[in-house]
């Protein structure tokens, strides 16, 4: 048994965000054939995916955390309908995108790599792609997303004020545990 973290900073979402997803992903479940659904509690918006770190490093990720929010205000997002990652008729995964406002949200999420970097976590090479993960390994073969399937995921804002170094803990409900949080 390994005593580390898989870890990773993400946007927490509030409540009613989390319950307006949950609601559309039902109404989706009924016409789509994914494998893994997303727990309503487990939706997040990921900055930066840390990996897996042994207990010190983790001391050191959290002890940063404060650092990653230095100078931003809180800002607004509001979900702007579906997305694939993957193939287009049978996709990895299934996302609602974010809009609103991208610019606060893009500086933090470097403000947040910078923060990391110095510990040992290089930002990624592709460039960024705010969504909420909403499901993942499509079983069907001709998927198509439909503009009525996106119609239950758009329109609601909400405000950014806190993000959160997150701990997955597989086979759990909800899988995904704050270990760290801090307001914007």
């Amino acid at each position: 048994m390994t005593d580390e973290s898989r870890l990773f900073i993400a946007l927490k979402l509030p409540s009613e965000v989390k319950r307006y997803l949950a609601r559309g992903s039902d109404m989706l479940k009924q016409q789509c054939d994914f494998s893994r659904w997303v727990y309503e509690e487990d939706y997040h918006i990921t900055l930066q995916f840390l990996g897996d770190v042994n207990p010190e490093k983790k001391d050191k990720i959290l002890s940063a955390l404060p650092r990653c929010v230095q100078g931003t205000e809180p800002f607004s997002l509001k979900l702007s309908g579906l997305g694939t990652f993957g193939r287009e008729h049978q996709p990895r995964v299934l996302w609602a995108g974010v809009s609103g406002d991208l610019d606060p949200l893009s500086r933090l999420q470097k403000q947040v790599v910078r923060t990391m970097e110095p510990l040992g976590f290089p930002g990624e090479k592709r460039a960024y792609r705010p969504h909420v993960t909403i499901a993942r390994k499509c079983r069907q073969p001709n998927f198509t997303l439909t503009p009525e399937m996106s119609s239950n995921f758009q329109n609601i804002e909400w405000q950014v004020r806190q993000i959160a170094c997150y701990e997955t803990k597989l086979g759990r409900q909800p899988m995904y545990e704050p270990v760290g949080i801090v307001s914007l």
